[in-house]
């Protein structure tokens, strides 16, 4: 039988198999399900990269916000930044998913207006702070100054 798992109070439903939270242990499985286009890419490779979480969620990133500023489809990106926002906001994510999650996702966003946009309006909380956090980091002044005043 099918659980099914909210993956955003923002989003739809989607059918996750059995898994009824996501772990650091189940999070490519998980993230190959929501990301079916990630399985087709070039940076898939099969089983050989399954256990290689940072790899996994670094090429779904780069997929979602590559270029992302000349593109008219943001579904990629945001289904991913409101999976970030899910777990860097339930308290009970272990500490070393939301680092995965806060150096894949949110370091491919520094740099991208679209991207930045996007996290923007999904974003909330904790992730937010963790964002702005990135942004001052990772990130021109120039940048910053233009996402604060968005």
């Amino acid at each position: 039988m099918k659980a099914l798992l909210l993956v955003s109070i923002k989003t739809v439903r989607i059918e996750l198999g059995d898994m009824k939270k996501i772990t650091y242990n189940n999070v490519i499985d998980v993230l190959l399900e929501i990301f079916p286009e990630y399985r087709k890419s070039e940076q898939y490779y099969d089983e050989l990269n399954k256990d290689l979480h940072y790899i996994v969620l670094g090429n779904i990133s780069l997929m979602a916000f590559k270029d992302i500023d000349n593109k008219s489809d943001h579904t990629m990106a945001e289904k991913l930044v409101k999976l970030t926002d899910d777990i860097f906001n339930n308290k009970n994510s272990e500490d070393k998913l939301v680092n995965l999650f806060a150096v894949e996702v949110l370091e491919s966003i520094v740099g991208s207006r679209a991207g930045a946009i996007i996290a923007k309006k999904y974003l909330h909380g904790k992730s937010l702070e963790l964002l702005e956090q990135t942004l001052k980091h990772f990130s021109t002044s120039q940048f910053l100054e233009e996402y604060r005043s968005q």
